[in-house]
């Protein structure tokens, strides 16, 4: 019988690697960078980052403005 490794790249997102594992009913996950392993993503390490939030979007900071505009004055004092 033939096994066929399965891996993940790293660039995937959790969603992907969780449904992978979940299909394979398998506890770890092999992670790579153009062939090379750079590590292993286990069952624990998503349940702590979903625990974390790890699904939650990431809101971007918003963009500071790039020049100033001076206030009016509501009365001038004459």
């Amino acid at each position: 019988m033939l096994f066929r490794s399965v891996t993940i790249d790293h660039e995937e997102t959790l969603k992907r690697a969780a449904n992978v594992m979940r299909g394979r009913t398998i506890g770890c996950l092999p992670v790579t960078d153009r062939g090379k392993l750079v590590g292993i993503l286990t069952t624990s390490d998503l349940l702590n980052l979903v625990g974390q939030g790890g699904d939650r979007p990431r809101h971007e900071a918003r963009a500071t403005l790039s020049h100033r505009v001076p206030h009016r004055k509501m009365h001038e004092s004459t």
